[in-house]
């Protein structure tokens, strides 16, 4: 789908799930208020064109080559499920993702997000699950987490949690998964 194409989509008031993925097209500016948008795939997309969707519960943004920092137009996007998995978002997780109320589902992972974990990493009430695999995240697991709620993955953050035994040929493939309930798994792949 074109540029020109999508102009004509605020026209649809009602829709509530919009699948773009796989497309070609930089921006969208025009949109009502749906609930799901799913735009991955798509070629020289610009994140900072995404509007103040109120409605929107889910926001899938994967593998569109993303670059910089996340945007602080998601922390008003409060009743999300955002996926921002394999682009190259870098810079620090910001606070806000953390502390959007009813987030059941955030995947940052594989891109080059950096920093410490932010301090409300455990506000978010509704948390599930946060993938935070293949980044290079340094320092602890934050003692805010709640275990027995969440599940969250680290796998791949050589500097993150990489306590380890025996021979591992590449040490950046190793990591910590934490699951519900508070038990951890460590991840290694290379010759033991």
């Amino acid at each position: 789908m074109m540029d020109h194409c999508l102009n004509d989509l605020h026209r649809m008031s009602k829709i509530t799930h919009l699948d773009l993925t796989r497309n070609f097209f930089s921006e969208i500016r025009n949109l009502s208020n749906p609930e799901i948008l799913d735009i991955s795939y798509t070629e020289s997309f610009e994140l900072s064109t995404i509007p103040a969707l109120k409605n929107l519960k889910e926001l899938c943004l994967k593998q569109l080559n993303l670059i910089g920092n996340i945007p602080e137009t998601f922390s008003g996007l409060s009743r999300l499920e955002v996926n921002l998995s394999s682009n190259y978002l870098n810079g620090v997780v910001p606070g806000f993702m953390f502390s959007l109320k009813i987030l059941r589902y955030l995947y940052l992972d594989r891109n080059q997000l950096s920093g410490n974990l932010p301090i409300p990493v455990g506000e978010s009430q509704m948390l599930l699950i946060a993938n935070l695999t293949c980044n290079l995240l340094p320092g602890k697991i934050p003692s805010q987490l709640d275990l027995d709620r969440y599940t969250y993955e680290f796998v791949g953050n050589v500097d993150f949690c990489t306590s380890y035994s025996g021979h591992v040929r590449d040490p950046s493939q190793v990591g910590m998964g934490i699951n519900k309930g508070g038990s951890s798994t460590l991840v290694a792949q290379g010759e033991s």
